[in-house]
């Protein structure tokens, strides 16, 4: 008997194929709510695992060592005596690795994250979608931003600490591991490698760092292990500013 059955055409294929656009238009939808639910139970658990401390017997020290934690929405640096009877960090960098220094800078600031997302963005309007993904969703190198400074009044943006010049010894270790050190300046053998005209302001410069960053290892996480390295009460896990200055409490 002789097969009637017309074979299907390729423009009858794929129409027979073709998903409708409803359908493609439900599946986009949950994959952004899906992406959506992730990002909120990720922020939600860190919080919550944020406000579980360390160092909970921590209070200021009565006579010690003042520092300054600066903590914004999104961002965290530590902010320590340029000089004192503990360590000098003014050997570490050159006048001309800034644009202008007064000499009349008594603390320096800290911070250590994302290599493109700091030398990529000064501000908050230089934001770029691509970079932030980059460096949440992937791990990346690392820099370490310096700043020259007075010394900060204390407020909500600028948090005060004061240790024990033992426990501040173990802090400016930790800072100091963070550094690439190689030989070409003054700090005897070693000394932090300068990433060249690299600027958001007069007083501050770039080094390249240590270490891995990654949504699971932010800036404020370092921050945070900053201050748990020298014994004070902060939050376990803090990816997010969240937690970090739990002495206060």
């Amino acid at each position: 008997m002789p097969n009637t059955t017309k074979p299907l055409s390729m423009s009858t294929l794929s129409a027979t194929t073709q998903v409708p656009a409803r359908s493609r238009i439900h599946r986009s939808a949950w994959r952004v709510a899906h992406a959506c639910l992730v990002v909120a139970l990720a922020f939600g658990g860190s919080v919550l695992v944020g406000q579980m401390p360390v160092h909970r017997g921590f209070k200021n020290a009565e006579q010690g060592i003042e520092l300054f934690v600066y903590i914004d929405s999104a961002h965290s640096e530590i902010i320590l005596p340029l000089t004192n009877d503990v360590f000098d960090w003014s050997p570490w960098f050159s006048a001309s690795d800034f644009k202008n220094v007064t000499g009349n800078e008594s603390f320096v600031a800290f911070g250590w994250g994302d290599r493109e997302f700091f030398l990529q963005t000064p501000g908050w309007e230089d934001l770029d979608a691509g970079i932030t993904s980059l460096a949440m969703l992937w791990p990346t190198s690392t820099v370490m931003h310096v700043t020259l400074q007075g010394k900060p009044t204390a407020s909500e943006s600028y948090r005060r600490v004061v240790i024990e010049p033992a426990a501040y010894e173990q802090m400016v270790r930790f800072v100091e591991s963070h550094f690439v050190l190689d030989g070409s300046k003054s700090l005897g053998a070693l000394s932090p490698r300068w990433i060249a005209d690299e600027h958001y302001g007069n007083r501050d410069a770039f080094y390249e760092a240590n270490g891995v960053y990654s949504i699971l290892y932010t800036c404020n996480a370092w921050t945070s292990d900053a201050l748990e390295v020298a014994g004070v009460r902060t939050g376990c896990w803090t990816p997010f500013p969240v937690g970090i200055s739990q002495w206060e409490e």
